[in-house]
């Protein structure tokens, strides 16, 4: 699997990954980042600002990597709100993990516009309240890769988690593209 290099010298220096491990309901994670101010900015121009040219600049120096540690699983991106990535053009979660050339699929629906990073505290619990199974795909004894692009509390992942368990998946992990210290 070869993906091509988009940084310079200056940009790749820029992003340092920390490749943290954690857990998060039982569930082995992967975070590539931190997320710091070069994470952040580079988030907000890519979805925030519709700049669809950055999805590479997060992972294409490390998607190798993961695309050969979850050959076998089956990626299911966190869901934005479809009207959002309407006006976009693109879902961000599901651009920036599609480097990992692995099978996605769209397992859940966001019914709302709710964003977490607006939330505080006890707010961010209410994301269950806007996630919803959306695919009749089987997952029984399947491998599952959770991923996301900001990891900060953790409520989105524990909702696909909690929502992903009754199909009965041979493992569950997560993969984010960054994490909150």
């Amino acid at each position: 699997m070869v993906i091509h290099d988009v940084l310079c010298d200056s940009c790749r220096n820029l992003f340092t990954p920390v490749l943290l491990k954690f857990s998060h309901e039982h569930c082995p994670g992967f975070a590539v980042y931190y997320y710091d101010e070069t994470i952040r900015t580079y988030l907000y121009q890519f979805k925030g600002c519709y700049d669809y040219e950055l999805y590479p600049v997060f992972l294409c120096n490390y998607a190798w990597i993961f695309h050969y540690r979850y050959r076998d699983y089956i990626v299911i991106p966190a869901p934005s709100y479809p009207p959002d990535d309407e006006m976009r053009g693109f879902n961000h979660v599901e651009m920036i993990f599609s480097l990992l050339k692995l099978k996605m699929v769209k397992f859940f629906i966001k019914t709302e516009h709710h964003k977490q990073a607006d939330c505080i505290g006890d707010e961010r619990k209410d994301i269950s309240k806007y996630l919803q199974v959306n695919s009749d795909y089987d997952l029984k004894d399947k491998k599952i890769l959770l991923v996301d692009d900001v990891f900060t509390t953790g409520e989105t992942m524990r909702t696909m988690i909690n929502l992903i368990k009754p199909y009965k998946p041979k493992k569950i992990e997560i993969l984010v593209l960054s994490k909150t210290i």
